[in-house]
């Protein structure tokens, strides 16, 4: 699997092209490059999602390579586990009725009120 991260982070915007290095049933590790620099990145998602821990955070790793900046690694851990989550559900859409009793939208008379 592969793609592409842009992540702003301050006065900087760093580009990745992310692609999976490997993965068994306990982890899986992803190849981050962005010129000619590389990191590997090793989380515990496959793990969590066996076990059904939904609430427990990913834990992430750097395997390989070198980073300085833990806040941009956040950054960039976290834009991975949203790019594999999925697109967002779509918003509900708007109902073509005004939310009304169903008396004023069938122009029905009250009942207790006729006499």
């Amino acid at each position: 699997m592969r793609f592409h991260l842009t992540i702003p982070h301050g006065i900087y915007t760093f580009r990745f092209d992310v692609e999976a290095a490997g993965k068994d049933k306990h982890f899986e590790q992803w190849r981050l490059v962005a010129g000619d620099r590389v990191v590997v990145l090793q989380s515990n998602r496959p793990m969590l999602q066996a076990r059904g821990l939904k609430k427990k955070p990913v834990t992430w790793k750097v395997v390989e390579g070198e980073v300085k900046d833990e806040k941009a690694l956040a950054k960039v851990c976290k834009a991975i586990e949203d790019h594999l989550a999925g697109p967002p559900p779509p918003p509900q859409p708007a109902s073509p009725f005004p939310d009304l009793p169903a008396r004023m939208l069938l122009k029905q008379p009250n009942p207790r009120k006729q006499g």
